[in-house]
């Protein structure tokens, strides 16, 4: 088995495997080789992904190309490894083979695919608009948050779950600030602000500036009256 090291490294300290590094179903099916008798498994599993290739190659690339057979072939693989990465394995092949083999790999291919939709949903970026909740935007985010973190090359070195684990905790806090100014809109000196759009970094922005007055007032969006009122008072 190859193994690399830093160059900083010295002989005493841990190496790392290339190996441990593939997608999560790679290694899975690695072990799956080194029973003795694995041909049933193996037909069983063959079954399943060719299956579950074929949907993705449907649904989200081009089931008429070679091109897009091998892009939901990657697919297939980064979301079923997205799936075994939250089955908490403890980076064990033998516990993700099996429950490959008992529970089947669509299953854990829906598990995975769970995990993309409950991210589509979170919001990329502090903004809203009326056209998210559209049918047509929602099915972008979903069909882009899955190209972009399922998209496993089977004999590469994957990090498609810690990007993902990345994005999610990033998606959250800005759900977060989201939420905040809503809040503050929801609460604004002069009646609720109820229009769809929203800059939400802006509301936070505008709502600490008005702060400095110090009168308890709840400033979530002001004018150019508003702000010269504000430039006074600091004078």
């Amino acid at each position: 088995m190859l193994k690399v090291a830093s160059k900083n490294q010295s002989d005493n300290q841990p190496i790392i495997s290339l190996a441990e590094q593939q997608p999560y179903l790679m290694r899975a099916i690695k072990r799956l080789a080194q029973r003795g008798d694995y041909q049933s498994d193996a037909s069983q599993l063959l079954g399943d992904l060719s299956g579950i290739t074929a949907m993705v190659a449907d649904k989200f690339t081009n089931d008429r190309t070679a091109e897009g057979i091998q892009e939901a072939l990657r697919l297939t693989v980064g979301c079923i490894s997205l799936g075994l990465s939250q089955a908490q394995l403890q980076d064990d092949d033998e516990a993700a083979i099996n429950l490959l083999i008992e529970h089947g790999a669509e299953r854990v291919f829906q598990q995975g695919f769970r995990l993309v939709r409950d991210l589509a949903k979170l919001p990329e970026v502090a903004m809203l608009s009326p056209f998210d909740n559209t049918p047509h935007e929602q099915e972008r985010q979903l069909k882009s948050v899955f190209l972009k973190f399922c998209n496993a090359d089977p004999n590469t070195f994957w990090g498609g779950h810690k990007n993902f684990q990345r994005e999610l905790e990033n998606r959250k806090k800005t759900l977060s600030v989201i939420q905040c100014a809503q809040w503050l809109r929801k609460h604004h000196h002069d009646g609720a602000i109820k229009e769809e759009d929203m800059d939400a970094d802006g509301v936070l922005a505008v709502a600490v500036i008005f702060a400095v007055q110090g009168n308890g007032e709840i400033v979530a969006r002001a004018g150019q009256k508003k702000f010269e009122a504000l430039i006074d008072f600091v004078r």
